[in-house]
């Protein structure tokens, strides 16, 4: 017997449940929810759904990032700037893939 087709018309609102939703097959998977995985990200959500992390889901990321978070920027594939306990280091690749310490600024 082949597959029920049904078309966007004959859907009622909230009559797909988020166990309907397939969120384990690669090419087919959908998101159920949006969570906010760590309250110390710097990261935050709003949501215009039932309940959070639903509906139409907007990120916003903090004015600064909160310490320990992010420990390296890339810039480029060349450069990366990194955080130190007491300051930065700037470095960049060299034509061997080696990673070559450019500048560092610490606090005395």
């Amino acid at each position: 017997m082949p597959a029920t087709q049904v078309t966007g018309k004959q859907v009622k609102d909230a009559s797909i449940q988020r166990a309907d939703l397939d969120v384990g097959t690669a090419g087919q998977s959908v998101i159920a929810k949006l969570v906010d995985g760590s309250p110390n990200s710097g990261i935050t959500f709003t949501s215009t759904g039932a309940d959070a992390g639903t509906g139409d889901v907007t990120p916003k990321l903090a004015g600064t990032i909160p310490v320990g978070l992010v420990t390296q920027i890339y810039i480029g594939s060349k450069a990366r700037l990194t955080a130190l306990s007491n300051g930065l280091r700037l470095e960049i690749q060299d034509s061997g893939n080696n990673w070559i310490i450019q500048n560092e600024w610490t606090e005395a």
